[in-house]
Order: C-alpha cells, then sequence, then structure tokens
C-alpha cells in the first residue's frame, strides 16, 4: 500500500469528536463564571429597583459569594419585593452564607410573616442560621414558636462541638421571652440530656425570669427537681429560691443534698436549712398559720397571672376601671346639677308674686247670691217695736249688777281666783 492509500484509509475512519484546545476551554469557562459576577453588578448598579427574581436566582448560583451578596441585597433593601424575597432564599439556597443574610434580613424588619420561615430554619444544618432564626422568633413573639425552639433544644446533642451552642442558648433565651413556664423542667432535662456545655448562664436566667410567674406550690416542685442539675448556676439559683419560697418540703431535699453537694455551694445549703428550720419553729399554726399560707399563695398567683398578660391586656384592664370611674363621675356631677337647678327653683319660686296674696277687698265682688241685690227695691216693711209697753219704773228692783261679769274681771285683775272662763 502505497502513501497515498494510507492517508485515504485514515480519513474515512469514524472518529470522535475532536477536544477543543486548552486556551479555548479556559476562555469558555471564563464566561460562564463571569455571568454571576456581571448580573450581580447590574443588580447592585440598579439597587432598590433592581429585579426581586434575578438577586433570588442569584442566591441558588454555584458561586457562594455572589449569592451571599445577592441575598445581602435582599436583606437590606427597603423594596417590599425584596423582602418577600427572603423566604425563598432561605429555604432553596444550597449556601450557608446566602440564608445567613436571609435570616439576618428577617431578623431586622421582624414580619410576622415570616415566622413560618424562622421555625423552618431552625432546622437548618448550619448552626449559626439556627441561631439567627431562634432570635428572630424571639422578636416576633408567636407562642407557636415554642415547640420548635424545645425540639432544637431537644436535638442538640447532634450538633456540631466544635463551636459553642449558640442555637441552644438563643433558644433558651427565646423561651423566656415567650414566657414558657410551664416548660421550665422541660428546658433543664433537655438540656442536661443533650450534655450541651455553656448553656449554664441562660438556664439558670429562663428560671430566674419564669420560675416566680408559677404558682408556689408547682414552683417549689421545679426547683425541688433541679437540685441536681448539671449547671453550677441553676442549682444557686435553685436553694437560694427555695430558701427564699419557705416551703417545708423543700427542707428534706436540701437536707438530703447536703451530702452530695461540691464545696462550691456546700456552704450555701448549711445555712438554706438551717433558716429553713429556724422558720419552721417560729411560723405561726393552726388557722393562723393556714391563713398567711393561702393569702401567700393568692398573692403569688395573681403576680404571675399579671405577668403573663401582655402590654395590651394590661392597658385594657387598667383601662375599664378608669372608665367606670369616670363615668361614676359623670353620673354624680349630673344628679349634682339637677339638685343644684331644683334647689333654684324652688329658691326663684319663694321670691316669685303669688295669687293668693291679693287682699279680698281688691277682688270685685262677684258674690252669686248677692248679686241680685237692688237697694232701691221695696221690700216689706219691718215691724216696729213698742217701747211703750215696757215700763222701767215698774221693774222690780234687784241687787244684782247690770253686768255681772264685771265683778270677776275686776278680782282677775287683782291677782284673785276668776272664772274659768277668764284663765
Amino acid at each position: 500500500m502505497g502513501l497515498i492509500e494510507f492517508c485515504l484509509l485514515s480519513l474515512m475512519t469514524p472518529q470522535g469528536p475532536a477536544q477543543p484546545p486548552a486556551h479555548a476551554g479556559a476562555a469558555v469557562e471564563a464566561v460562564v463564571a463571569a455571568t454571576p459576577s456581571e448580573t450581580l453588578a447590574k443588580a447592585e448598579a440598579a439597587g432598590q429597583y433592581a429585579d426581586a427574581s434575578t438577586l433570588t436566582e442569584l442566591t441558588r448560583c454555584p458561586e457562594e459569594a455572589v449569592a451571599a451578596r445577592a441575598a445581602w441585597i435582599l436583606a437590606s433593601s427597603g423594596n417590599q419585593a425584596h423582602l418577600t424575597a427572603l423566604p425563598d432564599v432561605v429555604e432553596a439556597s444550597p449556601h450557608a452564607e446566602a440564608r445567613l443574610q436571609a435570616l439576618h434580613g428577617i431578623l431586622q424588619h421582624g414580619d410576622i410573616s415570616t415566622t413560618a420561615t424562622a421555625i423552618h430554619a431552625l432546622g437548618d444544618p448550619d448552626r449559626r442560621c439556627r441561631t439567627v432564626a431562634a432570635q428572630a422568633l424571639g422578636r416576633l413573639r408567636r407562642p407557636a414558636a415554642i415547640e420548635p425552639l424545645l425540639a432544637l433544644i431537644r436535638a442538640a446533642k447532634d450538633a456540631s462541638k466544635d463551636t459553642p451552642p449558640t442555637d441552644v442558648q438563643a433558644a433558651l433565651l427565646t423561651l423566656t421571652d415567650l414566657g414558657a413556664s410551664r416548660h421550665l423542667l422541660r428546658m433543664a432535662s433537655d438540656v442536661a440530656h443533650a450534655q450541651v456545655a455553656g448553656c449554664g448562664q441562660a438556664l439558670a436566667y429562663a428560671f430566674q425570669e419564669m420560675s416566680p410567674r408559677l404558682e408556689p406550690r408547682d414552683e417549689t416542685t421545679a426547683l425541688i427537681a433541679v437540685l441536681g442539675h448539671e449547671e453550677l448556676l441553676v442549682r444557686r439559683y435553685a436553694i437560694a429560691r427555695l430558701t427564699e419560697l419557705a416551703d417545708p418540703r423543700s427542707i428534706a431535699a436540701l437536707d438530703a443534698r447536703l451530702d452530695l453537694e461540691g464545696p462550691a455551694l456546700r456552704p450555701l445549703l448549711e445555712v438554706a436549712v438551717a433558716h429553713l428550720m429556724d422558720d419552721r419553729q417560729s411560723e405561726p399554726a393552726g388557722r393562723l398559720g393556714r391563713l398567711v399560707d393561702d393569702t401567700a399563695a393568692l398573692s403569688a398567683k395573681a403576680a404571675s397571672w399579671w405577668t403573663e398578660q401582655r402590654a395590651t391586656g394590661k392597658a385594657i384592664l387598667c383601662a375599664i376601671p378608669s372608665a367606670l370611674l369616670f363615668g361614676l363621675w359623670l353620673i354624680r356631677r349630673s344628679l349634682q346639677q339637677r339638685r343644684r337647678y331644683a334647689d333654684a327653683l324652688a329658691a326663684a319660686a319663694l321670691v316669685s308674686p303669688s295669687d293668693e296674696c291679693y287682699a279680698e277687698d281688691d277682688v270685685p265682688f262677684e258674690d252669686d247670691e248677692c248679686s241680685d241685690y237692688d237697694p232701691y227695691e221695696e221690700h216689706e216693711p219691718y215691724d216696729t217695736y213698742d217701747h211703750g209697753e215696757v215700763s222701767v219704773a215698774s221693774a222690780p228692783p234687784s241687787d244684782a249688777p247690770f253686768w255681772p261679769e264685771a265683778n270677776q274681771l275686776v278680782a282677775a285683775h287683782e291677782g284673785e281666783a276668776a272664772d274659768d272662763r277668764f284663765s
């Protein structure tokens, strides 16, 4: 076979796709890599007017720096469309930095509609994201976050041990802000079960803020239960608070703890037991003691109920009696004004002229019986009396005075006994 046939044979044989030159492949990769950066640059130039969907897509690009920068633009913007896109970044971005920036935006703006997103972020694989999500729930103050936060504390044993447990600490503080006083024992047991170090201060703060909100009997039970907790600060608070409550049930628990407690808290335990024993001997017995205990329990229950109320509820409760007092004041003022008006009318009636005060002579004579009298009418003449028939000389003499009562009047005038008619 000649040289020409050999060359033709090689041309006719099927071959695979040719590989591009090395410099050509590098140029193509540079173009592809520059596309997200250029898009990000245009979005940054647009600022708040940048397209929200474009920035959301950038948070899912392979470059973590570009994704984090796009998420930061969305979080720091005042455009409502950008803020609405933050939940999508938290749920769909594969980069922890981008999710962290989005959660910071949710924490900063505090929109109540992002509660579900913050609860979802409690299960984020990155501890920083879980921490910011717990802080965001603390600002939103939604009771629905209590159970997810407790689950976060319970699952903290699976978290990495190379960083401080900021997520558990944030969860404890958020539960305190939410007023989850009924879950104190569960919080303490979950922290002990997870064996997460560095949560003593946060747990002690939770007990310090929420245990007084419980009823005295329930609070005593919870504090006795944590006397053996591994966190020293929690045990210290439990001993001090039990001494303050002075419940007889705590004496035995504190006395049994004397043999188990270390040198750091043993002196405090001894003082607490001695103090409770002295109070037990000097406390009033009988009905007076029960009355004192019941009064203290009712006071603590009322204080706990008032503490658990929100600011709006407290304002309403304070406004109701104020409104009632104001209404009673208005009613009292109206009654006083009516009484004063009636007194004024009565006084005016006393000084005003009356129709009955006219004299009878001022009123025209209008008697019906005498209205027909006519002085010029002729009437029947009266019979004249004949004085000739009576003779004074012929009258028999008599010693009786002409006016018999004259002597009696004189005697009465001189102070002598007078007739009853003149007494």
